[in-house]
């Protein structure tokens, strides 16, 4: 199943939210599944890239000022060795929806539970928040 999912470009300067392009194994029918199905696309993703960091693109003029705004400009290679762990990086995005440190929310209702149902359709409107802890304190 092919979604669309709400992403937010890294960088100081810009603040721009991007609709990218998500390849589910499997449509799933509750929260759970739906964060366990694109954790499982991530870590693919990332290990495809980690197996093709020997082709260097390049760039256009564009894409160089683009990621200038950020303030990095770089090939996006990983050069450490280390394979992601599956098994981990499930448990670590549960525990993160769990302790409202990651937000989903679908067709603009946040998610509550992960055993809640869901029906996902190419058309939902997917976005998942990380949130931020303030450091300081009030007087």
């Amino acid at each position: 199943m092919e979604i669309m999912i709400n992403m937010k470009r890294m960088g100081k300067r810009r603040n721009d939210i991007t609709r990218v392009p998500f390849h589910l194994e499997h449509c799933p029918a509750t929260v759970g599944e739906l964060l366990e199905e694109t954790v499982k696309t991530c870590v693919k993703e990332y290990r495809e890239r980690q197996e093709n960091m020997d082709v260097i693109r390049l760039f256009s003029r564009e894409e160089i000022a683009d990621k200038a705004a950020t303030g990095k400009v770089s090939f996006g290679i990983n050069y450490g060795e280390r394979q992601p762990d599956l098994w981990q990086a499930l448990e670590s995005a549960r525990q993160a929806f769990e302790d409202g440190i990651a937000v989903i929310f679908i067709d603009g209702q946040e998610q509550e539970h992960l055993t809640d149902n869901v029906a996902i359709t190419p058309e939902s409107d997917i976005t998942f928040v990380k949130m931020t802890l303030l450091a300081g304190r009030m007087w």
